[in-house]
């Protein structure tokens, strides 16, 4: 091996060495700035979620609440009356009597109540019916959470006694 032979490898070994070094140098450089980007980017993402946190908690207080609602009793020109699970509006001994099977989430109740709510009251208060009332929880399924049938029909049953 002559010494034209060894210098020729020797530049190339400095030059492999030289790479290698620019190559150490540069790459952990990059590899922390992508860290610091995504540290960054993950501390404003929760500072967002945080902040718009503590919004929501302030917009939706109440604030004050009084210390009582007071009771009214709503007047009725006809008799009502619990009956078992069955509110009874009107006079039982009327020649018509109806029955009311009603879910108070269900949307066609309330569409048959809109309806016919008032020619009802009427009816019950001239005498010419009885209007018998079942509150029903066919959709506690559907409720969120579930269940509120049953208690929108238990606090009816409530109201009415």
């Amino acid at each position: 091996m002559g010494g034209a032979e060894r210098a020729e490898r020797k530049r190339k070994q400095q030059a492999f060495e030289a790479a290698a070094r620019e190559r150490e140098d540069v790459t952990p450089d990059r590899g922390r700035g992508r860290i610091a980007t995504a540290a960054a980017a993950v501390l404003v993402l929760l500072a967002v979620v945080v902040g718009v946190g503590v919004w929501l908690q302030q917009r939706d207080d109440p604030g004050e609440l009084p210390a009582a609602i007071p009771a009214t009793t709503p007047a009725a020109d006809y008799p009502v009356e619990l009956q078992g699970e069955t509110v009874v509006a009107g006079d039982p001994g009327a020649p018509v009597p109806v029955d009311v099977y009603e879910d108070f989430l269900c949307p066609g109740c309330a569409a048959l109540e809109n309806l016919y709510g008032d020619r009802l009251a009427q009816a019950a208060a001239s005498g010419q019916a009885v209007v018998r009332y079942h509150p029903i929880a066919m959709l506690d399924e559907d409720s969120d959470p579930e269940g509120y049938s049953t208690l929108a029909a238990g606090a009816a049953i409530c109201a009415a006694e």
